[in-house]
């Protein structure tokens, strides 16, 4: 039987027949402002408050940046930080090698089972060769998956169809026009090891954090 993470949404996890398989590595696509980074981090409490333990590793952003753009949601992540439940670190070494030691350090030191990356497509400025940057990509998640970590990885490259081909699950974020404004969907296109719809979830952004519309 399949061992299942709940992403905390219901609707997406019916899509998902239950949850993201565990040792998955998911990468979450989509331009910038769709909502990417909220839905990794709503994910990430949701699963640590199920027991999980969690890292969100940025490649950009300092902790408390981090927490500031998340302050409005009141998910008191300094809490679950306070608790030893989640460690925030900002990677900011300019090469791949520096990673690889960094993540797999936390991984075997933290006992971390559930890791955001943020953004990976930061990645693609180590690699000038497509083909070196999509083997680190798969030895990458190989390692993640030594240490029976499931991972989400938020992509917001024009290239992400490179960083599928690597990945358990691909799912794509998108702003799409509606009358005069625009509406959040997420459509989940790539899942290993289970069964999963393929239709378009719609979802809000709300003073609670994400609210998806229920899977029908």
């Amino acid at each position: 039987m399949i061992e299942r993470l709940k992403t905390g949404f219901p609707a997406l996890d019916e899509a998902l027949n239950g949850g993201i398989p565990r040792k998955n590595s998911v990468l979450v696509t989509g331009k910038a402002g769709t909502g990417k980074t909220i839905f990794c981090m709503q994910a990430l409490y949701n699963m640590i408050k199920q027991g999980e333990k969690g890292l969100y590793l940025s490649l950009e952003q300092n902790p408390e940046d981090v927490l500031e753009q998340c302050e409005e949601f009141d998910w008191k992540l300094k809490e679950l930080i306070d608790d030893g439940r989640l460690v925030i670190n900002h990677h900011a070494e300019l090469d791949y090698t520096s990673l690889e030691i960094s993540l797999e350090n936390m991984l075997r030191g933290q006992k971390v089972t559930v890791v955001v990356l943020d953004p990976i497509s930061m990645l693609q400025m180590y690699f000038k060769d497509k083909l070196d940057f999509r083997v680190a990509l798969f030895n990458l998640f190989q390692m993640i998956k030594k240490y029976k970590a499931t991972a989400l990885l938020i992509d917001d490259s024009e290239a992400a169809e490179l960083d599928a081909y690597a990945a358990d699950g691909l799912i794509e974020i998108k702003l799409v026009p509606k009358g005069p404004g625009t509406e959040r969907t997420l459509e989940i296109l790539k899942m290993e090891k289970t069964a999963h719809s393929t239709k378009l979830i719609l979802f809000i952004i709300s003073k609670k954090g994400i609210i998806f519309q229920h899977h029908g």
